[in-house]
């Protein structure tokens, strides 16, 4: 007899996963492109006055470790920025929200509820029906 051979279910990768992957290479392709693009400036070097003393700023002199060692934290600078603004923006627009409920539609409904004309006409129905009773079969 042949055996049959177990097989493992395939482990699925979640979505959040692959949407910060992306925001990763997006985070690195933007950092690349700022490099490539103050690389290709022709005013270079910059000259920066500081306290009367004038600095010259050359990027050709970032090479090797000192380009890795700026790049690293700019592409986790930006990498940041696409996961934190997103989820500030969210939350902001979920607390507008919340307050556009509380603050608007909770009171209109309760107006529009209590001031319906179903109602005020369940009310005096009620009415008329309480006064047409005789008073000896209330008291009973």
């Amino acid at each position: 007899m042949i055996q049959p051979i177990p097989t493992v279910s395939r482990r699925r990768t979640s979505i959040w996963l692959w949407v910060l992957l992306t925001l990763l290479a997006l985070s690195v392709l933007v950092v690349m492109t700022a490099f490539q693009w103050v690389g290709s400036l022709e005013a270079l070097p910059a000259h920066v006055v500081i306290d009367g003393r004038e600095i010259s700023i050359d990027p050709a002199l970032f090479g090797g470790w000192t380009a890795t060692v700026l790049f690293i934290p700019a592409v986790m600078v930006v990498f940041c920025v696409l996961v934190i603004v997103p989820l500030v923006l969210l939350f902001a627009l979920a607390c507008a929200l919340i307050g556009v409920v509380l603050g608007v539609a909770l009171p209109i409904i309760a107006v529009v509820v209590a001031l319906s004309p179903i109602w005020l006409m369940g009310m005096f129905f009620w009415w008329l029906a309480r006064r047409a009773v005789p008073r000896t079969a209330q008291a009973a």
